[in-house]
């Protein structure tokens, strides 16, 4: 699972995010106007495997997302 998440991690650097694995789950610091829903369908699949996702935003404001949000997007995106 290692891997994974290193690769995981690489595709969101890719992005511009800084984004690293605490406590089971993943925090990702967003630039202006970051949102998951703009994620490719690929990432969101892997971002499933962590129970919690923490997105910072620059202002300073945090959002909380559980694996269920991410799932609920992927089946808007699946549309």
């Amino acid at each position: 699972m290692a891997g994974s998440i290193d690769g995981l991690l690489e595709k969101l650097r890719g992005l511009g995010l800084e984004a690293a694995p605490e406590d089971g789950r993943l925090r990702i610091r967003g630039g202006r106007g970051f949102s998951l829903a703009d994620l490719p369908r690929e990432l969101l699949e892997e971002l499933k495997t962590f129970e919690e996702i923490v997105v910072e935003a620059p202002e300073g404001y945090y959002f909380y997302f559980r694996r269920k949000d991410v799932e609920k997007l992927l089946e808007i995106k699946n549309g």
